[in-house]
């Protein structure tokens, strides 16, 4: 097994297909055809390049190379998922500016930020498309440090395992999710590139042990005997926890963060490779639990969905349990992890 696992998902392409996402998976190919099929990360960008780049640029010449700029954070937008049902609130062109104290300094921040907020105003009267306002805990401008520590309790990356163990994942999700349109600088996009790249492969195994044993309980146990028992109500609870689980092993054996659970099924069947098996796990979500042949579609479905996802571990040179069990899994998974604090901590976490 490598130093740590791969950082945009080659050997789950090999796993599993080399079949792209289709259109299905894209957010926004059902907007309206009044914005044709731009979305809100693109609106923005076109925002910031076409509208406030330059002007600001007039106003105060150089600030664009001592900024960041870009969407990043909260919103269906930075994920990327946002759709005509979106439009309902707080949607539209927003922008992010980002800088470091030693580069900008505080009342040239507030300058500036009273510049680009004047122009953003001005883009409202004048767009054809929704345009937010420069302000609010989600857009702005901030200092780098304390734009990460909103999502991750850190105003730097991670220096310790034990920093690394106490980042919640869904922050960590958040911190590299949107688009950076320019930086100057480049310290935005190193700290934002160094979430991903400098994650412990422990710290992933962790991950991954975790929701094996969360999968292989609720899926290849409690789902199909609560199925057996005709309590659909514990079924339909173990079914959703086996779908977590599954869809957040995707995510890790990507090497990359998993997001809260309203986004997981969109963006895993956006992952390389992995749009097979999410068809499999959209499948199983679509099963009616009261029907007669619900424990035999369950099971198989189950089955499939194990079995891939044993075959990923395989091919990641990760530990493959003999039995096909996912909770068998677990525990290879976690015997693997080098760190001894990681390694003292449990991983069978019931579902």
């Amino acid at each position: 097994m490598g130093d740590r696992l791969p950082r945009g998902g080659e050997e789950m392409v090999a796993c599993f297909s080399d079949a792209p996402a289709d259109a299905a998976w894209t957010a926004g190919a059902d907007v309206d055809c009044d914005l044709g099929k731009a979305v809100g990360m693109e609106l923005s960008e076109r925002l910031w390049r076409e509208l406030v780049a330059p002007q600001i640029e007039r106003e105060i010449p150089g600030v664009t190379s001592r900024v960041a700029v870009g969407r990043v954070g909260e919103g269906s937008e930075c994920w990327g998922t946002d759709d005509v049902l979106s439009r309902d609130h707080d949607w539209g062109a927003g922008l992010c500016l980002w800088v470091s104290d030693d580069v900008v300094g505080a009342s040239e921040r507030e300058r500036m930020g009273a510049h680009v907020a004047r122009l953003v105003a001005q883009a409202q009267k004048t767009c054809d498309y929704p345009v937010l306002p420069f302000a609010g805990p989600r857009l702005g401008i901030f200092e780098t440090g304390e734009f990460y520590r909103r999502f991750i309790g850190l105003n730097h990356v991670p220096a310790s395992m034990d920093e690394w163990l106490a980042t919640p994942v869904y922050g960590l999700a958040v911190a590299v999710n949107g688009r950076v349109f320019s930086d100057g600088p480049g310290r935005f996009t190193d700290f934002r590139n160094a979430l991903t790249d400098e994650c412990p492969q422990d710290i992933f195994l962790r991950r991954m042990s975790i929701d094996a044993f969360g999968a292989g309980q609720a899926g290849q146990y409690n789902l199909l005997r609560a199925l057996k028992r005709g309590n659909v109500p514990t079924a339909e609870l173990m079914r959703s926890s086996f779908l977590v689980c599954a869809l957040r092993l995707l995510f890790s054996l990507n090497g990359r963060h998993y997001p809260f659970n309203k986004w997981l099924y969109q963006k895993a069947g956006q992952l390389p490779g992995a749009y097979p098996l999410c068809l499999r796990i959209g499948q199983l979500a679509k099963v009616h639990l009261d029907g007669d042949d619900a424990l035999l579609r369950c099971a198989d479905l189950v089955d499939e969905i194990c079995e891939a996802l044993l075959v990923a571990f395989e091919c990641h040179g990760l530990p493959r349990a003999n039995d096909g069990f996912l909770v068998s899994e677990a525990e290879g998974l976690h015997e693997t992890i080098g760190d001894a604090t990681v390694a003292s901590l449990p991983y069978m976490m019931a579902r």
